[in-house]
């Protein structure tokens, strides 16, 4: 199993990420995003994502709330050679799934694509997925798949609020995954996302580093779901 550097009494020492306490796996997630993507569906049932902003009649679309606390993985091959980046950690994700009975619909903010269904625009559905925290107070309150509308989206985005409150709380355990990839420049990204699901469950012994956001200003990472077929 991987190993991830953290800082313990001030020095810098390497764990398996599996023997992580859970203090330990909240210092080495640092970071905190909030992230909204939108991908347009293709005639083979593909995803396509890009500067997709408003929607065009007849076409579907993936929309993807991703809500991340998060260290960024160098992913590095045994020669050294830089593969890309992962961010690893707990989160968030509501997916919607929709049809644009219209054009210009704003994808991007979740209330105006439930003002929308409310006034038969769009159809689809919802769901909210959580990533790498567990307990029976979250299990309680995670609500289950539906057709979108404005309380559908309402009561997800409440419960988003509420499960990321209990992060922090005694009884809730932590276990961090891979959340989003972003291949380097001139790397293959299909083989690097296959390297980085086969080493998620390799048992080969890894260090991986943590690395600043800092360097990852300007570059694009791909969200993807941790449940998601491999293509």
């Amino acid at each position: 199993m991987e190993e991830i550097a953290i800082v313990e009494n001030g020095n810098i020492v390497h764990k398996c990420a599996l023997k992580l306490s859970k203090d330990e796996i909240l210092r080495f997630l640092s970071n905190e995003t909030v992230l909204v993507s939108v991908a347009e569906y293709s005639g083979d049932g593909g995803l396509g994502y890009g500067p997709v902003s408003f929607s065009v009649k007849g076409s579907s679309y993936r929309i993807t709330m991703d809500y991340m606390k998060f260290a960024t993985l160098r992913e590095i091959t045994e020669e050294r050679v830089l593969l890309g980046y992962k961010r690893v950690g707990v989160g968030l994700r509501i997916i919607a799934n929709v049809t644009a009975m219209e054009s210009g619909i704003n994808l991007g903010d979740l209330f105006s694509i439930g003002l929308a269904a409310k006034a038969n625009k769009i159809t689809g559905n919802l769901m909210l997925e959580v990533i790498g925290i567990k307990s029976k107070d979250v299990t309680s309150v995670l609500p289950l798949p539906s057709e979108i509308n404005q309380s559908t989206i309402q009561s997800a985005m409440q419960a988003m609020a509420t499960i990321k409150s209990k992060i922090y709380e005694n009884g809730t355990e932590l276990y961090p995954q891979v959340m989003a990839i972003k291949s380097e420049e001139g790397q293959d990204r299909n083989n690097f996302r296959s390297t980085v699901e086969t080493n998620a469950y390799s048992e080969s012994q890894k260090v991986m580093e943590p690395m600043s956001t800092d360097s990852l200003r300007q570059k694009k990472i791909e969200p993807r779901s941790p449940y998601e077929k491999k293509e």
